[in-house]
C-alpha cells in the first residue's frame, strides 16, 4: 500500500528509532522545535498532580486510584498535503511522560523512502520507539493488528483524514482489541468576533484552519456590529497571498457566517457547534469561558492565535472534530494511561461496611457475595 499510495517501495517499513542517525536541523528550526518541546512537556507532566488520589471512605476502608502507563501505543503523524512534525511532540511527550515502553510513530515516507527531517528530530527527542513509515488507513490497520516487524498497539492516537479516522473507529470494534484517543477527523474553527476584533487577525484566524485542507471548515459568529464587509475582504486579500490559498479556497466555500445578537448567544451556539478550537476575539473573552461547555482548545483574547495551540504554548493540538467535542476531550497524559482502583480493608472496616454489603447481595440474590463477607465475619 505504501508502493501504491506513497509512491515509495521500501526495504525497511519499520526502523527503530535508535537506530536512526540524528538528523541535522536548520539551528534556528531546531530551536524552534525545542521551544514548543519544553512547554508540552512541562503542561503534561505537571497533568501528573492530578492522577493519583486515596479517600478513607469509611474508618478501616481505604479506596485508591492508581494509574498506570499502556504499555504499546501507535502515534499518527500526518504527512499528506502537509508534514506535521508538532504533532509528533503532542503524541510523542505525554507517551513518553506516562511511560509507555513501545511507541510506534506512523508517517507517510518522502519520495525517496526516507522521513522528514523535522518529524524524526521530534520522534527522537520525544523517545519514541519505532518509526512505521507509512501513512492512511493501512498504517492505522499495521499498528493495530501488527505485522512480522511492526509491533502490535493497545491503544491509537492522533489525526488524520476521513480513512484514517474511519480505520480507527472501525478497529476499535473489531478483533484486533485495541482502543482510540477520539474521532479526529479534518480540522475545523469557530471565531467569535465583536465589533472591536481586528479583522485582519479574524480572517488570519480563519484562514489558519482553512489551509489544512479542503474537507476542514472555518466559522466566523459576528457579535453586534462587527464589520463583515473588511473581514471579508481580508479573507480574500489573505487568501490569495498563501501558497496554500488554493486548498484554504475549497475549505471556505463549505464555511459561513453567523451573526449573534449578543456573547450568551454566540456561546450557544458555539456548543452546539463544538469545535475543535474556539477562538474568543472580544472585551472581556476570560468572562465567558464559564459559558463555553463544548470545545476541544479555546483561545481567550486578542492576542491568542490558534496557531500557538497548534504548535508551541503548551496544550495539545489533537483534539475532537465534528461536533465530538460534546463528548470527547482531546489528548492529554490521561490518554496513555489507564486506571486502576484498589481498596484494602481491616478487620474493623469490615465489621463496618460488611453487613451493608451482605444485605444488598441479598436484595440481588447473589449469595455467594454474602458469603464471602458473612463468612469472614462470623
Amino acid at each position: 500500500y505504501t508502493k501504491k499510495f506513497d509512491g515509495v517501495e521500501l526495504d525497511n517499513i519499520v526502523e527503530r528509532v535508535s537506530d536512526l542517525p540524528d538528523p541535522k536541523l536548520d539551528p534556528d528550526v531546531q530551536a524552534a522545535f525545542d521551544v514548543a518541546f519544553d512547554n508540552i512537556y512541562k503542561f503534561h507532566l505537571a497533568q501528573r498532580k492530578t492522577q493519583q488520589l486515596e479517600v478513607e471512605t469509611m474508618p478501616g476502608v481505604k479506596c485508591r486510584r492508581v494509574a498506570r502507563s499502556i504499555d504499546a501505543v501507535g502515534l499518527y503523524v500526518p504527512g499528506g498535503t502537509a508534514v506535521l512534525p508538532s504533532t509528533a511532540l503532542m503524541l510523542a511527550v505525554p507517551a513518553g511522560i506516562a511511560g509507555c515502553e513501545t511507541i510506534v510513530l506512523a508517517t507517510p515516507p518522502r519520495s525517496d523512502g526516507s522521513i522528514c527531517p523535522e518529524v524524526l528530530y521530534c520522534a527522537k527527542k520525544a523517545g519514541a520507539t519505532h518509526i512505521l513509515k507509512a501513512g492512511g488507513a493501512q498504517a492505522v490497520a499495521a499498528m493495530a493488528w501488527g505485522t512480522n516487524s511492526c509491533p502490535k498497539v493497545d491503544k491509537i492516537l492522533g489525526p488524520g483524514n476521513q480513512y484514517v479516522t474511519a480505520a480507527k473507529m472501525l478497529l476499535q470494534n473489531s478483533e484486533s482489541m485495541i482502543s482510540i484517543d477520539m474521532p479526529a477527523g479534518p480540522s475545523e474553527v469557530l471565531v467569535i468576533a465583536d465589533r472591536n476584533a481586528n479583522a485582519i487577525h479574524v480572517a488570519a484566524d480563519l484562514l489558519s484552519q482553512a489551509e489544512h485542507g479542503p474537507d476542514s471548515q472555518v466559522v466566523l459568529v459576528a457579535v453586534g456590529s462587527v464589520d463583515l464587509e473588511a473581514i471579508e475582504e481580508q479573507v480574500y486579500k489573505q487568501c490569495q497571498e498563501l501558497p496554500r490559498g488554493d486548498i484554504a479556497s475549497v475549505a471556505l466555500g463549505h464555511s459561513f457566517i453567523v451573526v449573534a445578537r449578543g456573547m450568551a448567544e454566540a456561546c450557544k451556539f458555539s456548543n452546539v457547534y463544538a469545535p475543535e478550537h474556539l477562538i474568543v476575539n472580544a472585551e472581556d473573552a476570560e468572562a465567558w469561558l464559564d459559558h463555553i461547555k463544548n470545545a476541544g482548545s479555546v483561545f481567550l483574547g486578542r492576542w491568542t492565535p490558534e496557531s500557538v495551540g497548534d504548535y508551541a504554548s503548551g496544550t495539545n493540538h489533537v483534539l475532537p472534530t465534528y461536533g465530538y467535542a460534546r463528548m470527547y476531550g482531546g489528548v492529554s497524559l490521561d490518554s496513555f494511561v489507564k486506571y486502576m482502583t484498589v481498596q484494602s480493608l481491616s478487620r474493623e472496616g469490615l465489621g463496618l461496611i460488611g453487613p451493608s454489603v451482605a444485605m444488598m447481595a441479598e436484595v440481588e440474590g447473589l449469595d455467594a457475595h454474602k458469603r464471602a463477607v458473612t463468612l469472614r465475619l462470623a
